[in-house]
């Protein structure tokens, strides 16, 4: 049955905390209906929540093709000699022996060797990596990798690369870190 534009309105309305329900705080739709139900006025039946998930892509498991890239990243990330990092789904730590198990269940260990990603397409030259799945972050988490920089270091290069603008628009500069071999280059 086809919804009004006033359901589509209401249901809208509720996406960002629905999402945050569901997919983050990993509610039952029962905990869902309840919620909304008493916080909101909003009086739906498990069904509609979970066709309306369905069109918005909200889904709390990984397939079995999700799982797939996930054995593909971390694999190729242990070939390169490095940690093969975390999983995440919608931004959740996915315990490591779930990660085992699911992989195991999901990725022989036979079709890893005969059939490994990338796959060749008919073109020799051209070789496809299976999409990254919405959602799934495989590898070292970026707020790990940005706090190795300090924050007065990045400061320090953003001024100095900034130190040669002119404020007129017209006389752009340079960089003191291209500047002339006669300044002192520890000095900032």
């Amino acid at each position: 049955m086809a919804r009004t534009k006033e359901a589509e309105a209401e249901w809208h309305k509720h996406r960002d905390e629905l999402k945050a329900l569901w997919l983050d705080q990993r509610w039952t739709l029962e905990q869902i209906q309840e919620h909304m139900s008493q916080s909101h006025n909003f009086r739906k039946n498990a069904p509609q929540y979970t066709r309306q998930f369905k069109r918005w892509g909200f889904k709390k498991n990984l397939t079995d093709e999700d799982w797939k890239f996930v054995a593909h990243r971390r694999e190729k990330q242990k070939r390169d000699g490095k940690d093969p990092g975390d999983v995440r789904v919608h931004g959740t730590l996915i315990p490591e022996p779930k990660v085992r198990k699911e992989t195991a269940r999901h990725v022989s260990l036979l079709s890893q060797s005969c059939f490994p990603f990338p796959r060749q397409s008919a073109n020799p030259f051209i070789v496809s990596h299976p999409k990254t799945p919405e959602g799934v972050v495989v590898g070292t988490p970026r707020l790990e990798i940005d706090s190795t920089v300090s924050d007065d270091a990045a400061n320090v290069l953003a001024m100095d690369w900034c130190q040669g603008l002119s404020m007129d628009g017209i006389n752009v500069g340079t960089s003191t870190m291209f500047q002339s071999a006669d300044r002192d280059p520890f000095a900032f």
